[in-house]
């Protein structure tokens, strides 16, 4: 979900990962429609998966500008080759 202002959006997501097949899998991530809900989903999430996080990132799609996003939430850690391709 998208919060506007004056042009800017803010996305809110919970994105989870399961562990298949000995490696760590990045699970369908969840749009939330404000930063307390992605904490209610992301706290609801995190005793049934190995990692979960919870961000907002903030921007103007129009032009492709975003800010780097803002953790919200974070339960387990992804290896860094993980974490690299996440972030990237």
């Amino acid at each position: 979900m998208v919060t506007v202002h004056g042009g800017r959006h803010t996305y809110y997501v919970v994105q989870s990962f399961s562990l298949a097949d000995g490696g760590y899998v990045m699970d369908e991530p969840i749009e939330a429609r404000s930063e307390e809900e992605a904490l209610a989903v992301a706290r609801r999430l995190a005793p049934t998966k190995v990692v979960t996080l919870a961000f907002s990132r903030a921007g103007d799609p129009e032009t492709g500008e975003f800010d780097d996003a803002v953790l919200i939430f974070s339960n387990g850690e992804l290896p860094e080759d993980v974490a690299m391709t996440v972030c990237a």
